[in-house]
């Protein structure tokens, strides 16, 4: 077959064959590869002693074949042809994070699965990257307008969709990673540093009132022997000293403007007008965030500060999974020989807390073989991102390495006790199939920009 094809064509074909496998990024393959083989062991380890061990396996390995293949499909595309298509990418994802809420499996609380017979499909791990494609896409025409206000409508206005559509399933954990991803796109395009700084602040005013509220509520009268604090607690869970607690924030925020002028420090009235803007619009923003949040979501992001607050749930969990971490010591205890894990007392070993797992079993040298690992895939894609050829690749590769470097850090320091539970799954190692299809379809993407850095 091959005589009948002009000698020229295939010396072109092998030579475009010869360049994409020399341009590959092998060292970020191979850890990625090496990340979910040591997933599929902690797996079945953490499932063995309730008979279970190989149906979790056989389905984490068929959805790592699935993601190998993905990965391959995307490698082989230009990347490109994403920002070609962006705004159906983007619909798309819209009419799955839609369709999920009236044709969804409800699970642990959340109905964010698709019931496919064969297997359970999450579409949080596709559409998230639709996100970043369509972010993308956008700040790479726009990028010059990031420096006024007006230039965030459209990117917030598509995380806000995404992000509203998540939080109906409710599935929290999966809505977090949106905003540090969103934002790294704007950074790396140049975004006003003082806008972002506005945004992160109401951000963090919004999520960070109802999680005070909820702590002092928790508490009750544990600090009534403390003057200051139990004044504090008023203000946060009693509605008249909420509003004076605020008004006053705002009045003293007025009054250092004015001190500073004094001084000769000349501040812009519109910088004060701003600041109030800011405090006002997360103040506002946490009476949302306080009926979104469920009552156990609450409980699980303040545990870590003190796990009394929820000694059956979240505490208990972070407290289990610090023995179990602890008792690895250096060299671990042996696979499948963690005491914690196969007598059962380390809850969610499979997902949210393997990487307490690996600590038991491998000790401290195993779990720095997998932070290692972790940090050398967030590396290369920041690193593709700045050879990347063009500026949507660049945005691309940069909200990736965003989500990996989030959930790795949020899920890591939550089973150390040094974090919130959020119940964000460790990327390549915890269970779930949809999430491993996700990262190697992410890796996939990455692999296609390396590639494509020069022209083939």
């Amino acid at each position: 077959m091959t005589d009948y094809i002009p000698q020229y064509i295939q010396e072109k074909q092998n030579s475009h064959i010869r360049r994409a496998i020399m341009r590959m990024d092998w060292s970020l393959l191979t850890a990625a590869v090496l990340l979910s083989l040591m997933g599929l062991f902690f797996i079945y380890s953490a499932s063995a002693h309730s008979g279970q061990g190989h149906t979790y396996l056989f389905r984490q390995s068929l959805a790592l074949c699935f993601g190998i293949i993905g990965m391959t499909l995307l490698m082989i595309l230009p990347y490109q042809i994403f920002q070609t298509y962006a705004k159906w990418i983007y619909i798309i994802s819209l009419i799955l994070l839609v369709a999920i809420l009236f044709f969804g499996t409800r699970m642990r609380g959340s109905k964010s699965w698709f019931n496919l017979h064969w297997f359970y499909f999450q579409p949080v791990e596709i559409t998230r990257l639709a996100l970043a494609v369509a972010i993308a896409a956008y700040t790479e025409i726009n990028h010059k307008n990031l420096q006024r206000w007006q230039g965030f409508i459209i990117p917030f206005a598509l995380m806000g969709t995404h992000l509203g559509l998540i939080l109906m399933q409710p599935d929290l954990s999966s809505s977090m990673a949106l905003g540090p991803m969103g934002l790294a796109i704007l950074f790396a395009a140049g975004a006003s540093i003082p806008i972002l700084t506005a945004v992160i602040t109401m951000g963090g005013l919004a999520l960070g009132i109802p999680l005070i509220s909820t702590y002092f509520t928790l508490m009750g009268d544990k600090f009534q022997h403390h003057p200051f604090i139990s004044w504090l607690a008023r203000a946060f869970t009693q509605q008249i000293p909420f509003i004076q607690f605020w008004i006053g924030i705002c009045v003293l925020i007025i009054g250092l403007w004015w001190f500073l002028r004094k001084w000769r420090i000349h501040i812009p009235l519109v910088y004060l007008i701003c600041t109030l803007a800011i405090v006002c619009s997360g103040v506002v923003g946490s009476f949302g965030v306080k009926r979104a949040l469920k009552d156990y979501q609450k409980k699980r992001l303040i545990a870590f500060v003190d796990p009394e607050v929820d000694p059956l749930g979240a505490g208990y969990n972070i407290l289990q999974s610090q023995i179990a971490i602890g008792s690895g010591r250096f060299l671990g205890k042996g696979y499948m020989s963690g005491s914690q894990t196969q007598l059962g007392f380390l809850p969610e070993k499979r997902t949210d807390f393997i990487f307490s797992l690996v600590g038991e079993e491998k000790g401290f040298f195993g779990a720095l073989l997998v932070l290692a690992l972790y940090f050398w895939v967030v590396w290369r894609a920041y690193d593709i991102a700045t050879l990347a050829r063009d500026k949507f690749g660049r945005f691309l590769a940069v909200a990736i390495g965003t989500f990996f470097a989030f959930s790795g850090i949020v899920n890591i320091g939550m089973v150390m006790g040094m974090m919130p539970v959020t119940g964000i799954p460790l990327p390549f190692l915890s269970y779930g199939g949809s999430g491993l299809v996700g990262s190697f379809i992410a890796i996939g993407i990455l692999l296609s920009i390396h590639i494509r850095r020069y022209s083939l």
